[in-house]
């Protein structure tokens, strides 16, 4: 039975939440409680409590300190090439026939896990990287890439541990998991 364990931590708004197995939900938190030490507590004074009570209560301004971050969209991911035009001799098929023949245009998660199964079992290199996946997405015209394609690689990695940590925190393994998927998931039977 997978249990899944939240934490919501609200320190006046600055809302975390954590959503995930126990493990990876204690892991971040302890991570979270060593910066949170050291951080002070943002409170009101007892002239915003009385106004708050009075019900006419303002938000003071409040200058943004060097601690405060700002909301940022996802990283740029520089593009790196792999060879997708296949290999007859060796039998590999090109990127585009193999995401064809997977059917794993459908889905986001899904292409992700075949390039990366393409990179690191067919072309036999030890990981493969974000940079590839961008460079699949262009290279191939494929719609629907993840904004956040980190994130969602994170997500499928601890979700349904198709991939694993790389050298890096923008390369990775396809785990044996994710192999087996492929093999023989992929494309998904029609229920007869």
């Amino acid at each position: 039975m997978n249990v899944t364990t939240k934490a919501k931590i609200d320190l006046r708004t600055g809302v975390i939440e954590l959503e995930g197995s126990e493990e990876f939900v204690s892991k971040y938190l302890d991570e979270f409680k060593m910066h949170f030490e050291s951080a002070p507590i943002l409170r009101e004074t007892d002239k915003e409590k009385s106004i708050a009570k009075a019900g006419t209560r303002k938000k003071p301004h409040r200058p943004a300190t060097s601690g405060e971050h700002k909301k940022v969209g996802p990283k740029k991911i520089e593009v790196e090439e792999f060879e997708i035009k296949g290999n007859s001799k060796a039998k590999i098929p090109s990127l585009k026939n193999f995401l064809e023949e997977k059917k794993a245009i459908e889905s986001s998660p899904k292409t992700i896990l075949a390039v990366g199964y393409y990179v690191t079992q067919l072309l036999k290199k030890e990981e493969f990287s974000e940079g590839n996946i961008e460079f699949a997405y262009k290279a191939l015209g494929l719609k629907g890439r993840p904004t956040h394609l980190h994130q969602t690689i994170i997500n499928k990695k601890n979700k349904a541990a198709w991939f694993e940590t790389g050298s890096d925190s923008t390369h990775w393994k396809v785990g044996r998991v994710g192999q087996l998927y492929v093999e023989e998931k992929m494309p998904e039977k029609e229920a007869s």
